[in-house]
Formats: C-alpha cells, structure tokens, sequence
C-alpha cells in the first residue's frame, strides 16, 4: 500500500528459462516479524478494533492458493516505513 511514493515492476527471464515478476513499493511497509503470518485467512497487522486501513485479511491467502495451484512461487519481504516486495516465480513453459 503506497499513499505516495512510487510502484515499481520489474521482470526478467532467468536462465532457467523461468520468468521472474517483482512489484516493489515505497509504501508503509510491515513489520518483518508479521510476514510469518500474513498467509493465515483473516490476519491482520493492526489488531485493535479501529483500524486504519481496510480489508479482512483474504487477499494475500487467496493469492497464496492461487499460486500453489498453478505451481508459482510467491516471496513477501517487508520492512516498515521502507515498502514491500511482492516477488513471483514463473515456471518456463518451452
């Protein structure tokens, strides 16, 4: 989540032929201490009950199984205040 900042993708074809797709943002970023649970349905970061952010804690779930059902590697890293990687493995398909 970026309010302001910037939004990068980049892919390239490794030399396995796989293709490899990276989305960096500038954005607010996570506690690395809280990616060991951002794959559990309905987590959250902000545990209180008014947060300042929306959503239910589904979409990274979801896009998790989407992955493993079509054999994608999906890498989160995070720092706080610092952005977000969001780092996708593609199997060569020739």
């Amino acid at each position: 989540f970026t309010k302001e900042g910037m939004i990068e993708i980049e892919i390239n074809r490794l030399s396995t032929g796989n293709l490899a797709v990276s989305v960096i943002d500038s954005g607010i970023g996570m506690d690395p201490a809280y990616l060991n649970e951002i794959f559990n349905p309905f987590s959250q970061e902000s545990k209180g009950y008014s947060r300042e952010y929306d959503g239910i804690g589904l979409g990274l779930p979801v896009a998790k199984g989407f992955c493993e059902l079509n054999n994608i590697e999906l890498k989160i890293s995070s720092q706080r205040e610092a952005g977000t990687v969001v780092s996708l493995k593609f199997e060569s398909f020739g």
